[in-house]
């Protein structure tokens, strides 16, 4: 009876001493597993220099997270490892490439830029659920009554709103012409609510002339622009196509205010001619933030890529790091884990800012708006939600 007592004792024993020794943690998270996130990207392209953006700020953010050795998600740490897709800036690439990540098993995709292929890219995986965070998509319909997606940048609705204001208040104009892309859900969304904003604050819409995406002789349209005679001219498109579209606009004697939305901010440094004086734009990021978050992103990019990084770079980054954020609040990186994460998270700070998502795709963040001058951008102000 003795020994029956001791064999059950010493197996009593050894159960607890097992079960003491499991970290709940590991047995969701072992070593040998992998937080595998998708970029869609348009590496080749007309929005080629977006992609290059988001390669560079996904890339990074991976990269420092793995030097540590992986991103530590309880008390195990987890290797990133990051997918590229290219979706030459086409919708259905973008819809192919996302398929191909979830096939692949990956967690979340980062990207696609534009809202054109974001738009679509969200409609599969929100009916895949699998996460997306979308970087530098601004239209609404991106995020609209999905509950998989989520967005770094503000909408383009509240950035309208902030250029519309801007306009008037700040720069004191009262006539503005607009010059937009047809065939680009990005541009003609933006330009039709600045125009309701800018009318509906007292400003007067005096033209409103669109071009095809492929375009590069805006000269018609900027002559009869011209002939209105505005005080202001907001170029709510692509990066590739807004240093012909000043030019251009300053050939025929537009001598005036231009405003900008946030694609603005790929423009490479060497076409910021003095053709660009006297123009402003919105974005979610400016190298001059202050934060320690930024500042040390910004050393750590200039060491890494011998360059100066831009908002597409920031915001990219900040996908990344709220996707890691949320596996550390909820000591796990399965799709329903990060999406609570996202969900319940009331602050999230990046290095572009502070953001607060409430429950819904869409974050409650401030906008900043810079003027260049003399080839550089330059900090005008911070507008606040």
């Amino acid at each position: 009876m003795r020994s029956a007592l001791t064999w059950v004792t010493l197996l009593l024993l050894s159960i607890w001493i097992l079960t003491s020794c499991v970290n709940p943690i590991e047995t969701l998270t072992k070593p040998d597993e992998e937080f595998r996130i998708g970029l869609i990207a348009p590496l080749t392209g007309p929005s080629q220099l977006s992609g290059k953006g988001l390669r560079r700020g996904a890339e990074l953010a991976v990269a420092e997270v793995n030097a540590e050795g992986g991103l530590l998600v309880g008390d195990v740490r987890i290797p990133i490892v990051l997918r590229i897709e290219d979706n030459q800036s086409k919708p259905e690439l973008s819809v192919e490439a996302a398929q191909r990540l979830v096939d692949q098993g990956i967690v979340a995709v980062v990207g696609p830029a534009t809202s054109a292929n974001a738009i679509p890219t969200a409609e599969l995986l929100e009916k895949e659920r699998t996460l997306m965070i979308a970087p530098v998509s601004s239209n609404p319909e991106t995020t609209r009554n999905k509950r998989y997606i989520f967005r770094i940048i503000a909408t383009d609705d509240v950035q309208a709103e902030v250029l519309a204001e801007f306009a008037l208040k700040e720069l004191k104009t009262t006539r503005a012409a607009v010059l937009y892309t047809q065939d680009d859900v990005y541009s003609a969304f933006l330009a039709d609510v600045f125009a309701s904003a800018y009318k509906e604050l007292g400003g007067v819409i005096v033209a409103s002339e669109p071009f095809a995406a492929e375009a590069s002789d805006f000269m018609p349209q900027l002559a009869r622009i011209k002939a209105q005679e505005p005080d202001l001219l907001l170029l709510p498109n692509q990066a590739h196509s807004i240093p012909a579209t000043v030019h251009q606009a300053r050939n025929v004697g537009l001598d005036i205010p231009i405003l900008g939305a946030d694609a603005w901010t790929s423009i490479p440094a060497e076409e910021l001619d003095s053709d660009f004086d006297n123009t402003y734009f919105t974005s979610a990021w400016s190298p001059t933030i202050q934060s320690a978050r930024a500042q040390a992103f910004v050393a750590a990019f200039q060491q890494t890529y011998h360059a100066q990084p831009t908002a597409v770079e920031a915001l990219t980054y900040d996908a990344f790091h709220l996707l890691f954020a949320a596996a550390q609040q909820q000591e796990s990186f399965t799709t329903r884990a990060l999406l609570k994460g996202i969900s319940v998270m009331e602050s999230f700070e990046g290095v572009s800012g502070k953001a607060t998502y409430l429950g819904q795709g869409n974050p409650i963040r401030d906008m900043t708006v810079l003027a260049i001058r003399n080839g550089e951008h330059h900090f005008v102000k911070v507008v606040e939600p």
